[in-house]
């Protein structure tokens, strides 16, 4: 049964009348007790979900750093955050996107915080480890390297002082040359015995070791989130790490830090890669600062 309009298209009665049967013959849904529960929590909570929805949205900011004494406008975007529990505790763990060639920042952060949800360090004492994605080893348990076990033990510092700050950078995966790069690398520590310099040289084909060149990464963002974050050099900061190169960031910018050595005792699986870094990168393994 159809009926037409006058431009030309046509009205289906049956149709119509079938879809109404269908409907009435749904049954009406009962407010169940989770029904009630939640929207009790949310009439409860709503100030506090609505501060969430808002720390979803991205923040920017313009800092300016200096990167290998070139002085730099870097734009830094929280994009959000959230509580994580770890057997060191609680941390804060952030989401950030920085201007320049790394581009990916996760931040965590054991700290209270202010009620736009910005760390706040009250002693002005802060702990902050520079993390360089290390995908076969903290993911995949790598033998061959100490990063899982610097990256814990890191943690466990920041629990002990009470306060501080790990920023991971993914893109930094063998030492800022990429986890492809490095998967070469480990093929030739694996089957001709190089250590992890002169396996990355010879894949640069290089008649000589360059360290500049086998260690591009900088560290500018790291300063970038800290300046983001409102930590100026008029914090006391110690910087959780064996590499000289890390601590030279912060001076370059201002900041007078002190260093915690993160030193995991050498075995037979990275002695001889520990070894080449102390001598081509100049890694302080000591144990003490003597």
């Amino acid at each position: 049964m159809h009926r037409r309009y006058k431009n030309g298209s046509k009205f289906n009665l049956l149709w119509v009348i079938e879809m109404v049967g269908i409907e009435k013959s749904i049954p009406k849904r009962d407010m169940k007790k989770a029904d009630i529960e939640y929207r009790e929590k949310i009439a409860r909570d709503g100030a506090f979900i609505q501060k969430v929805r808002d720390a979803l949205t991205p923040l920017t900011k313009d800092v300016t750093v200096i990167e290998n004494g070139q002085v730099k406008e870097v734009q830094v975007t929280r994009l959000g955050l959230g509580p994580i529990d770890t057997p060191f505790g609680k941390f804060y763990e952030f989401e950030f996107e920085v201007g320049d060639r790394w581009k990916e920042y996760n931040v965590l952060v054991k700290a209270g915080l202010d009620d736009k949800f910005n760390p706040q360090f009250e002693d002005g004492k802060i702990l902050v480890r520079m993390d360089s994605a290390c995908k076969t080893g903290q993911l995949f348990h790598d033998k061959t390297c100490d990063c899982k076990l610097q990256l814990l033990k890191a943690m466990h510092e920041i629990e002990k002082n009470g306060s501080g700050m790990i920023v991971h950078m993914p893109k930094q995966d063998g030492r800022g040359m990429g986890l492809s790069f490095k998967l070469g690398t480990l093929m030739l520590q694996d089957e001709l015995g190089y250590n992890t310099v002169e396996a990355a040289a010879a894949l640069k084909s290089m008649e000589f070791i360059e360290p500049e060149a086998l260690d591009p990464r900088t560290y500018g963002g790291v300063i970038a989130i800290l300046r983001f974050f409102g930590i100026d050099s008029g914090f006391d900061i110690n910087v959780a790490t064996n590499n000289p190169k890390k601590i030279q960031a912060f001076q370059e910018n201002g900041y007078d830090v002190g260093r915690t050595p993160v030193i995991i005792p050498p075995n037979e699986y990275t002695k001889r890669h520990l070894d080449a870094k102390e001598e081509t990168f100049h890694h302080d393994l000591r144990r003490d600062n003597d």
